[in-house]
């Protein structure tokens, strides 16, 4: 699969956009929040090191309990960063 992974992916544009709007949270209440693929990529690279210093591994499962939020995508995204939760779904 690889070159169809998501980390693959977000490091294929961070790479080739790095200053391009990746994720933008537009809150029914609150401040939009922009982030881009750079940041986007850094943000899952640090995540998924927290999780590994947590002790969770590649083909671990993780449960992402959370409403919908930007948070909840850089979860998501440190947990396939790392290789942890890939066959697990995420319930909101």
């Amino acid at each position: 699969t690889h070159g169809q992974d998501v980390p693959y992916l977000l490091e294929y544009w961070a790479t080739r956009k790095p200053d391009h709007p990746a994720l933008v949270w537009d809150p029914p209440s609150g401040d939009i929040r922009t982030w881009t693929y750079r940041e986007l990529q850094a943000a899952a690279h640090r995540l998924a090191a927290g999780l590994q210093a947590h002790g969770i591994a590649k083909g671990d499962k993780v449960l992402i309990h959370s409403e919908n939020s930007p948070e909840m995508v850089l979860s998501w995204l440190g947990c396939a960063t790392l290789g942890a939760g890939r066959r697990a779904s995420i319930w909101t």
